[in-house]
């Protein structure tokens, strides 16, 4: 076994050192495009924190108005709904601990609101009682991104 560790790292000539350094430069590369990647999420997320939590505050004030009057309202709110989950799907990409929890949460439960059953076509999720839950989780999520703007503030994230 040592012999074999001994002729892979034995440099005969400077073609062998080549090929090594292209190797470990390749690696180099591909961690460096990773931590790229994971620094640009961070700063486009970092850059629209303020306009994330302004448009889920206005939908979730919308959303609210709009479940006044729940069974007049449905389409409306479906359709409300729809944007939300579209936002929340673009917070998700940068948000991290309890925000992305949340997020995720408030996701599942908008995906188990519109879900429609095979048997039925209908969607049997759609009360007033799970629409409000999801308004209470976007009222949550608004209030963690004034914590997430102050920890941004002092630069803990």
């Amino acid at each position: 076994m040592m012999d074999f560790f001994n002729k892979l790292l034995k440099f005969n000539d400077l073609s062998d050192v080549g090929s090594w350094a292209s190797i470990v430069g390749l690696a180099v590369s591909a961690i460096t495009v990773i931590m790229l990647i994971g620094i640009k999420r961070r700063f486009i997320f970092r850059s629209s924190v303020e306009s994330h939590q302004k448009k889920l505050g206005v939908q979730a004030n919308e959303l609210s108005a709009s479940l006044s009057d729940f069974s007049k309202n449905k389409t409306d709110i479906d359709e409300l709904l729809a944007l939300v989950d579209v936002e929340l799907r673009m917070i998700q990409r940068g948000a991290k601990d309890d925000l992305a929890r949340d997020v995720k949460k408030a996701r599942s439960q908008i995906k188990s609101y519109s879900s429609k059953s095979i048997i039925s076509n209908e969607c049997a999720n759609k009360t007033e009682a799970n629409a409000r839950e999801i308004k209470t989780l976007l009222t949550v999520i608004v209030a963690q991104f004034e914590h997430v703007k102050k920890d941004l503030m002092v630069g803990a994230n």
